[in-house]
């Protein structure tokens, strides 16, 4: 599930890299992204700490 995870996280910042590089109208994206990430890794965390319990 780890592998997943990493996968997620370098094609955001992946995405991060190519929206910062080519200056577009979709700039605000960064943003989303970041916002969406925090509930996921939020969630991932929680459920980690559930089950080492």
């Amino acid at each position: 599930m780890s592998k997943k995870i990493l996968a997620i996280h370098a094609i955001i910042g992946v995405f991060f890299v190519l929206i910062l590089l080519y200056q577009s109208r979709f700039s605000f994206l960064i943003w989303n992204l970041i916002l969406a990430l925090i509930p996921f890794d939020l969630s991932l965390l929680s459920r980690y700490f559930q089950h080492s319990r």
